[in-house]
């Protein structure tokens, strides 16, 4: 396994953790009463989640 390899799975296992922390917090928002901060905060973390999936994938085009 190459260092960019091990940097890249890294890198992915951080920003899941972030994302998994981020549902965790805004499901415990909206159970707190406050509904619309947790479906932003989960919005918000979905929609960069996606803009991160798409940047990587293009890319990985450019490279191959």
């Amino acid at each position: 396994m190459t260092k960019t390899t091990t940097a890249k799975k890294a890198v992915m296992g951080i920003i899941t953790t972030g994302a998994l922390m981020a549902a965790i917090a805004g499901a415990v928002l909206m159970f707190n009463g406050s509904l619309a901060m947790g479906l932003l905060l989960i919005n918000v973390t979905g929609l960069s989640l996606s803009i991160y999936n798409i940047y990587t994938r293009r890319a990985t085009k450019e490279d191959n």
